[in-house]
């Protein structure tokens, strides 16, 4: 396996070389670049811009915002199946993102819009990617033209709290072991860039299997809430139907994944106090793609795998056991 020196010399060759071979050879990808832009949430108090960055013109304002969200949520349902106005089928597998992408792309309508979350640093472009580090916003941005849409604007740094910025028609050109795929095999999906909280406060809360459960203080809870809210915001924006997401913040930022699972479930599904962001949403389907198989798997397992989904095993991606 290639030492730190080399990863990042490798970086070096996928930036000035490859990336930009591939741009100037594929007109898709290339005009996917200047797509890219920064959305913000309207809950975002106090940022002038309540969904665009200055990059696309004057920003809209908040009930602005409201009544696109909506049109665009009604276009949207005329054009996919009826199966998307009821909740989206939801999955917990052991897998890498862009392959989890892959594996759904292969099977749905053309209209369909896939996206997949970039858990990402919101100081540097990349996180770690240039030094050679290997979590998985760096893993993304060795695999696509990705990392080359977001430096494409530098106001896109440092990423505000509930903002992210939003890539569509990424392009997909190495294999998730580093192995450039023949054209034939490329493919295209949007990202979904956004921050988690860093380096929550925590507090001990009840013993699982002999365990201490760490949980959120307050005031991190509900700011991770907040961001989760953000990030199915931005997928109703752009009309995504089929959505790939992680163990969100669950590595080296600290946040405890048994806690952030259930904000995902009680976001998405609702409760008894407020209804979930799917409904009226479009989502067909939201999968929750971990690769490593450990604590932060099985705590998406506990908290979703007593959901039925109706969803057959994908072949490509080791599906979840029921906890």
């Amino acid at each position: 396996m290639p030492n730190k020196s080399e990863r990042a010399k490798f970086v070096k060759d996928t930036v000035n070389k490859v990336i930009p071979r591939i741009l100037n050879s594929n007109i898709v990808a290339k005009a996917a670049i200047a797509k890219t832009e920064l959305l913000h949430y309207p809950h975002n108090v106090g940022n002038k811009s309540s969904t665009k960055s200055s990059k696309r013109g004057k920003a809209k304002e908040p009930m602005e915002d409201e009544i696109d969200s909506q049109a665009a949520t009604l276009e949207i349902h005329k054009e996919i199946p009826a199966t998307a106005l009821e909740a989206p089928r939801i999955e917990v597998i052991q897998s890498d993102t862009f392959d989890a992408a892959q594996n759904i792309l292969s099977s749905i309508p053309p209209k369909s819009r896939v996206a997949i979350l970039n858990m990402a640093s919101p100081l540097r472009p990349g996180g770690g990617f240039l030094k050679g580090a290997t979590a998985q916003e760096e893993a993304l941005c060795g695999r696509s033209t990705l990392y080359a849409a977001i430096v494409s604007d530098e106001t896109f740094y440092r990423l505000p709290s509930l903002s992210a910025i939003y890539s569509p028609d990424i392009l997909v050109f190495r294999s998730a072991d580093g192995v450039e795929l023949p054209k034939s095999e490329h493919f295209f999906v949007d990202v979904i860039t956004a921050a988690a909280v860093r380096k929550p406060d925590l507090v001990s809360g009840s013993t699982v299997e002999g365990q201490v459960q760490l949980r959120y203080e307050d005031g991190d809870r509900e700011e991770m809430t907040l961001k989760v809210r953000a990030l199915f915001h931005f997928a109703r924006e752009k009309c995504v139907t089929h959505l790939v997401l992680g163990a969100w913040g669950c590595g080296a930022y600290g946040n405890p994944p048994q806690e952030v699972a259930r904000i995902f479930k009680t976001v998405l599904l609702g409760d008894r106090r407020r209804k979930g962001v799917w409904e009226g949403s479009g989502l067909v389907s939201v999968v929750f793609a971990i690769h490593d198989r450990g604590p932060n798997l099985r705590a998406f397992e506990n908290e979703f795998g007593r959901l039925e989904t109706g969803v057959e095993e994908d072949s490509g991606a080791e599906r979840s056991q029921e906890s």
